[in-house]
């Protein structure tokens, strides 16, 4: 009885993180390793696009590959999140981008 009453708290538990997109209290709300940024979970690390689900594309963002956001004003942006440019590393090469931050 006890195992099976720890069994079912453990899936409550992992069924209430959420995924990116979704708000979020802390990092500990984020499932698969995200960060809870403004209240949302964002900032997964990725090597392409089928990481990234709820309308996120893998990008380029100060160095690391994560799953963004594209915005082209607060509006587009979750929770307290704000459309932000971000340069490319290398200037004159790739465009300004704006992602949600």
């Amino acid at each position: 009885m006890f195992v099976r009453s720890l069994w079912i708290l453990l899936v409550g538990l992992l069924s209430a993180c959420s995924q990116m997109g979704e708000t979020c209290n802390s990092s500990s709300n984020c499932a698969d390793g995200g960060t809870c940024l403004k209240g949302v979970c964002s900032a997964y690390s990725c090597v392409d696009d089928l990481q990234c689900t709820n309308g996120y594309s893998c990008q380029m963002v100060l160095s690391t590959k994560v799953c963004s956001l594209s915005c082209e004003s607060d509006s587009d942006c979750l929770g307290e999140q704000k459309c932000t440019e971000v340069t490319p590393d290398v200037e004159g090469e790739l465009p300004v981008e704006k992602y949600c931050m």
